[in-house]
């Protein structure tokens, strides 16, 4: 899932157990403080915080629980905001998993 900044696009994603978020700095943007929490949090960013410049273009954050969490950006809360709902991922059936690997391999 990619998170793009100048604005952010989309605000709110949903994802799996696991996977990855990625926040991009777009041309022209400014340095942004991205953390989780909200605004009004008294000790927000404890999930993730991370800084965006001209030098750091992007930063990655791996879903390890699920939830929904919202961020923000500091210098922008009030429109640079979102949440990302993490659901449980799929499980994997070993029986369709044994059959899908027997197709590609070779005897």
């Amino acid at each position: 899932m990619r998170i793009v900044l100048q604005r952010v696009t989309p605000a709110s994603v949903t994802i799996r157990k696991g996977d990855v978020v990625r926040w991009e700095l777009q041309e022209n943007a400014g340095t942004h403080i991205i953390m989780s929490g909200d605004v009004d949090d008294e000790n927000p960013g404890q999930i993730f915080k991370f800084t965006l410049t001209r030098d750091h273009l992007e930063a990655e954050w791996t879903a390890n629980a699920t939830g929904t969490f919202p961020y923000f950006a500091q210098d922008a809360p009030e429109t640079m905001h979102g949440t990302i709902t993490v659901t449980a991922a799929t499980p994997v059936d070993m029986t369709t998993w044994g059959r899908l690997k027997n197709l590609f391999e070779t005897r």
